[in-house]
């Protein structure tokens, strides 16, 4: 089963995304920060990670950044 991480910090958005990627039979985990989607990623793999632009504690690039230096 495919899994994705949707990052959001907008409650409604986040668990919209969720709830339509598990409907269509994605493994979905969705979380608020970037600090939480760091953790998220270091502790299992995900297949794709959709990211919000602007987060409330980073921006998404830093995160993206982040991911990419610890594959």
């Amino acid at each position: 089963m495919v899994k994705i991480l949707v990052v959001d910090d907008e409650l409604q958005i986040r668990e919209s995304l969720r709830t339509v990627l598990a409907a269509e039979g994605f493994e979905a985990v969705s979380v608020p920060s970037a600090a939480q989607a760091l953790a998220a990623v270091f502790r299992e793999p995900f297949d794709l990670v959709i990211l919000d632009f602007v987060l409330a504690d980073a921006s998404g690039l830093s995160v993206l950044q982040k991911i990419r230096e610890a594959q």
